[in-house]
């Protein structure tokens, strides 16, 4: 996608492909802001009640989930890109 812009050397190209990810962070941004809020609006009582959960929970057991998302965020960001589209 980004390789048919031609030379990266010019500066006109360097500025587009600047822009194309500009719009793209600005889109994952809002999709996270999105989907962030929706359990807020959609269930207020339920995520308090996870949340205490979570607080009750021990640092390494948090820090192992944490993890986990972030590998399966990764594998999900690779495959779309190389298999989305």
């Amino acid at each position: 996608m980004l390789g048919d812009l031609g030379s990266k050397t010019n500066p006109e190209n360097t500025q587009r492909i600047f822009f194309m990810w500009e719009g793209y962070f600005f889109t994952v941004a809002g999709l996270i802001c999105f989907f962030e809020g929706l359990p807020y609006l959609a269930s207020p009582d339920a995520l308090k009640s996870a949340l205490r959960r979570i607080i009750d929970m021990p640092s390494g057991q948090l820090r192992l989930i944490g993890g986990g998302l972030m590998v399966l965020g990764l594998l999900l960001v690779y495959w779309g890109r190389h298999h989305g589209g």
